[in-house]
């Protein structure tokens, strides 16, 4: 490979991090970048400064099962999304935002599809919503914490990572295929592996609308979910009988990042 002309520099912003694996900021907020920790933290970047206090702190939440010492552990926080009408008080999702983190079983509530395969299920992956504290901008209330929807997980690699909105308003995700390999063994259906069966959220692409639906019942005609704690989009592609609704696209591997 012949040597080319361009010189990078690196220029450090910000140091002494543990495993920072995601950054963004919220609808029109030039000044922050809000900065996502592996071990379950959510720092502030403000005018290319950090900020000494997190903005969140649920390295309780998200640990156990994360094994900050393993460089092959793929649980803890990994995705978070503001919702299109953060800024708008009218919105229901003003000053909401949402995570995507693993969390040990037993807390919340449960996603009530059956998860893929006859494994063990170690812990789950969740997606939370949060409001920002009405006192500080640059914090962001922990006890407003919702669980959403969860999917049970048996591997600790194959979760995933992203949350987003998309322009209909709806908001993706992509739990992974569960992990291990070759899509088979523990965890997977066989054959044919978690991603090519549509009984699964595992291996998929998923829409929903986060909203409580309690907050928009005058003006969604989408199915609640049944843990009543988001809305289906009825055109949602999968509808037939044992199939989930979530599912948006399938066939996917590990889409950590879209």
């Amino acid at each position: 490979i012949p040597k080319g002309t361009i010189s990078i520099d690196l220029v450090p912003i910000a140091t002494g991090l543990a495993a920072p694996l995601y950054g963004i900021s919220a609808p029109g907020d030039t000044n922050r970048l809000f900065v996502l920790e592996q071990k379950g933290q959510i720092l502030v970047m403000q005018n290319g400064s950090l900020l000494p206090t997190p903005a969140l702190d649920i390295q309780s939440l998200v640990s156990p099962p994360l094994n900050i010492s393993s460089a092959n552990d793929e649980r803890g926080l990994l995705g978070l999304a503001f919702h299109p009408g953060f800024n708008n008080p009218l919105s229901p999702g003003f000053q909401t935002l949402y995570t995507f983190n693993s969390q040990p079983l037993g807390t919340g509530s449960t996603y009530p599809t059956p998860n893929a395969g006859t494994a063990t299920q170690n812990f789950k992956n969740v997606v939370n919503q949060f409001k920002m504290s009405v006192t500080d901008p640059n914090v962001i209330d922990p006890t407003s914490r919702r669980e959403v929807f969860s999917v049970g997980k048996n591997a600790s690699n194959h979760n995933g990572g992203t949350v987003a909105f998309g322009p209909d308003g709806y908001l993706y995700l992509a739990p992974g295929d569960g992990g291990n390999a070759n899509d088979v063994g523990p965890s997977h259906i066989e054959p044919g592996g978690n991603a090519q069966n549509l009984s699964t959220p595992l291996g998929k692409m998923l829409r929903i609308d986060p909203i409580n639906p309690t907050l928009n019942s005058g003006t969604s005609m989408d199915a609640i979910s049944p843990n009543g704690q988001y809305r289906i989009p009825t055109t949602n592609p999968f509808q037939g009988a044992g199939q989930v609704p979530e599912i948006y696209a399938y066939g996917f591997r590990n889409p950590y990042r879209f």
